[in-house]
């Protein structure tokens, strides 16, 4: 075979893999990893109403300061997706989350209160 034509197979090659890996059927590609993705995609669709549902839940328990709803709304999500949280963990993000609505809501007002003086 000459140069040209062995330019050529690599490029058809080059090409074969690179569809393989758009297509996914990729030797490469672990047959575990593809599995869960299947699995994770499957309960993601299937509960996808109730997460959205329990989101909102969860915002509007934050803006509330109802720390049970909260911890409610996440737990459940987080059993859904299969990982769940102890009650320390979903205690501590509710606190770090609370934590920053208020430094959002005071950098906010600061920006109004600057606005005001300026004017």
């Amino acid at each position: 075979m000459d140069s040209k034509q062995e330019m050529m197979l690599e490029s058809q090659a080059a090409q074969e893999a690179m569809e393989r890996v758009v297509t996914g059927t990729d030797a490469t590609v672990d047959p575990f990893q593809a599995i869960a993705d299947k699995r994770a995609k499957k309960i993601l669709k299937k509960n996808k109403r109730e997460i959205d549902r329990l989101k909102a839940h969860a915002e509007k328990c934050l803006y509330e300061m109802n720390k049970e709803g909260y911890k409610y709304a996440i737990g459940k999500i987080r059993t859904i997706i299969r990982k769940p949280l102890s009650d320390e963990l979903l205690e501590v993000l509710y606190n770090t989350s609370l934590e920053r609505i208020i430094e959002i809501a005071q950098s906010e007002l600061n920006k109004q209160i600057q606005r005001n003086e300026v004017a």
